[in-house]
């Protein structure tokens, strides 16, 4: 499956050096941690876009749809802020707010993703492609 994992531009040269992209998110709770991809690049929570999330590693892998997979993994209390659906997806959009209208796009692993799987890194913000198969 073809996704895209967005990131600050900050983290890339910890995730170039390293070669994957890691289960970091979230960074407290106590639910397992993962690595989060959309199915367009632009379908992204509230608040990020391509000034605070410009770096986009474009994957072939496979993830969990992120409403099923916070449903069975992901306090209660927390759904609505995470744009996690009590169904999927309400077809009325009472349970959809502008934190998390894209969240029917998002995909989720728990699993490391080696570079073995990226198909290309980019900046949207200038176009540079950052990294490719060929340059690794």
């Amino acid at each position: 499956m073809i996704l895209y994992h967005r990131s600050p531009l900050e983290p890339w040269p910890a995730i170039a050096a390293s070669g994957r992209l890691e289960p970091r998110w979230p960074r407290e709770g106590d639910w397992p941690r993962t690595v989060h991809f959309t199915d367009e690049v632009d379908k992204l929570p509230w608040g990020w876009d391509a000034a605070t999330h410009p770096l986009v590693v474009k994957v072939d892998v496979e993830a969990e749809a992120w409403s099923p997979w916070g449903r069975a993994h992901v306090p209660r209390n927390a759904w609505a802020s995470l744009g996690i659906h009590p169904v999927t997806p309400s077809p009325w959009g009472h349970d959809v707010t502008t934190n998390n209208v894209h969240s029917g796009h998002w995909y989720v692993t728990t699993r490391t993703v080696p570079s073995s799987s990226w198909l290309e890194v980019l900046r949207l913000d200038t176009g540079e492609v950052l990294w490719t198969p060929a340059s690794s």
